[in-house]
């Protein structure tokens, strides 16, 4: 259920909590936690702290883009997302407009990086300035955003992004179960994370308890840890053209890009095609 209070901020309980060392609520949006329950100096204690899962994951796949020797857009990509990392750690801890808005946009500038990376190898040879145009959207979205607080369209963007790239993804999957397996652990958790996230807004006044939005931010740190991670597999195999490419997990679940097998990292989609021809 939401409640929109006498300054247009968009609330899913009825009661928001205290008033702490930020002062009052200037965003547009004040998620699922008790304002300042925790310390009191931070708005959503625990909306902020697992932020920390986002930073994380983009420093790691910093520092793999860096290890195989990418190009200068994956350092982008995961600087956007170690940006939105900060800027939602600084939006839930003070519930201000402007740490808003340092949360919202990198979120759409990684979306457009990535739309550049799936569709650049396709587009350029007939549209030579598809990075300019990306760019000047990026710049009028900003504009745009700022200064009508958008939300309804904040999604969609981020949405149309997504999809855009999914498409242009599955081209490589077809043929390949390494980007098969990525878009299919990308599908789930981003699902999970969505459903958890509706969830949380629904009924929050009944599980704020739960700190769901919280699990939201875990969820998504996965997500874009697949997400990234296959755009960096598919740029070495099928655009670099190297062999012995390969992604993997490590314990499991962190996904590990490497030119050739990774020791004591298990590529799960790597073994199965090896099992189906062996039985061949």
């Amino acid at each position: 259920m939401k409640f929109v209070d006498v300054h247009g901020t968009t609330r899913f309980d009825e009661d928001p909590g205290k008033v702490g060392v930020w002062g009052p609520v200037t965003s547009s949006v004040d998620f699922c936690e008790h304002n300042y329950a925790v310390t009191y100096y931070l708005a959503e204690f625990f909306n902020s702290i697992s932020n920390l899962f986002l930073v994380l994951a983009g420093i790691l796949l910093l520092r793999m883009s860096r290890k195989l020797g990418l190009k200068r857009r994956f350092d982008l990509a995961v600087g956007s997302l170690i940006v939105v990392g900060i800027g939602s750690f600084a939006f839930h801890a003070t519930l201000l407009y402007g740490p808003q808005l340092l949360d919202e946009l990198p979120m759409v500038y990684m979306s457009i990086m990535f739309v550049f990376i799936m569709v650049e190898h396709v587009v350029t040879p007939y549209f030579a300035h598809f990075p300019l145009a990306l760019f000047i959207t990026a710049i009028l979205y900003s504009a745009a955003h700022a200064y009508f607080r958008f939300i309804i369209p904040f999604y969609l963007t981020c949405g149309l992004c997504i999809v855009i790239s999914a498409i242009y993804a599955l081209r490589c999957a077809k043929t390949d179960a390494r980007v098969r397996l990525c878009l299919g652990l990308c599908a789930l958790w981003f699902t999970f994370s969505i459903g958890v996230w509706i969830i949380d807004q629904e009924f929050c006044t009944a599980i704020e308890f739960l700190k769901l939005h919280a699990v939201w931010h875990v969820g998504i740190a996965l997500t874009g840890s697949y997400w990234v991670a296959m755009g960096m597999y598919i740029q070495l195999r099928h655009l670099d053209e190297c062999e012995d490419a390969s992604i993997a997990f490590r314990y499991g679940f962190l996904p590990v890009v490497s030119r050739g097998e990774v020791e004591g990292v298990a590529d799960k989609a790597g073994a199965a095609k090896k099992a189906s021809a062996s039985s061949a």
